[in-house]
């Protein structure tokens, strides 16, 4: 392994109960050790995702039973301080961002799956993309929308709903989204065809659709699939990230990340790198209040994601 000197000690967000966002303690901890196909990086950022809540509530703790004090958190990006044995194409110093795998609020984490950051991209930025690009792009995948085909996404203002909006247009497939009244000119500028959730969603995208909606994707998880589908015509083009019971409608289900999450990452950072996709940050926290940042997360409204900084 190389790596450069660095403390035996690191500070890390653990939870030693199921609960809400107030079960997390900053608490010192073994400095992790890369092994074998795994890089560790010196932290700059993390990003809050809704599975991190989930986990800490214990709302995975059938298939996945945490062992306490527990981490949290999956994306992450710093400069690498060690290499673990076989691990080519990266060098100390690089800056790369990936899937931690023992959580990602901690001053030092390990990966096993990770991307060189481009260019222009903020550390920020970067801790961003891991877990929106990759779901967005397996959604693309599976779905399969052609240029020109018209896509409708609920919840198009959220991380993964910003990100799949943008992944479908620099493919030139056209994007309608369900979004607050707030979000809309964000939504615009993106080239995101706007309309209102809420009561009476359906009809008013009905009134003013001009092309047929050919694919559905539900990343709001607020009672969609149903109309999804009527719009799509068929369940076969219709897919969801947050609906369990979508199965009694014939949608799929999507869960992840795959097998290869660089694939996904590397469309995104050539996106970004054309131009073709902006990373918005809502609020960025320190890691000592991991706990306020995911609880902004909860509460609160905007578009872009929830960062808790790393200096």
């Amino acid at each position: 392994m190389h790596k450069s000197d660095t403390s035996e000690t690191m500070k890390a967000i653990r939870f030693s109960r199921y609960g809400d966002p107030d079960v997390l303690e900053l608490v010192a901890v073994p400095l992790p050790h890369p092994g074998a196909g795994q890089i560790r990086l010196r932290a700059r950022a993390a990003a809050v995702n809704a599975a991190d809540l989930k986990q800490e509530s214990g709302l995975f703790q059938d298939r996945a039973p945490a062992t306490f004090p527990a981490s949290v958190g999956l994306d992450s990006s710093g400069t690498v301080d060690a290499i673990g044995e076989g691990v080519v194409g990266v060098a100390l110093g690089d800056t790369v961002f990936g899937f931690a795998v023992d959580g990602a609020f901690a001053e030092q984490t390990i990966l096993s799956h990770w991307m060189h950051k481009p260019d222009g991209m903020t550390f920020d930025q970067a801790a961003a993309l891991p877990v929106s690009s990759e779901t967005a792009y397996r959604l693309l995948v599976e779905l399969e929308p052609r240029p020109g085909e018209t896509l409708l996404i609920t919840g198009a203002a959220g991380t993964v709903g910003l990100m799949l909006s943008q992944l479908a247009l620099a493919r030139q497939i056209r994007v309608v989204g369900t979004a607050r009244q707030d979000d809309h000119s964000e939504l615009r500028r993106l080239g995101v065809q706007p309309v209102d959730y809420g009561p009476g969603w359906v009809e008013r995208l009905t009134q003013q659709q001009t092309s047929p909606i050919r694919y559905g994707v539900d990343t709001s998880g607020h009672g969609t699939v149903p109309d999804l589908v009527a719009f799509a015509g068929t369940p076969d083009r219709v897919i969801t990230i947050t609906d369990s019971n979508a199965h009694r409608h014939g949608v799929r289900f999507s869960t992840g990340p795959g097998t290869e999450p660089e694939v996904a990452w590397a469309e995104a950072a050539g996106a970004f790198q054309r131009g073709e996709l902006k990373v918005s940050i809502r609020s960025v926290w320190p890691l000592s209040a991991s706990m306020d940042a995911q609880i902004s997360f909860r509460d609160g409204t905007g578009i872009g994601k929830t960062i808790v900084s790393i200096p």
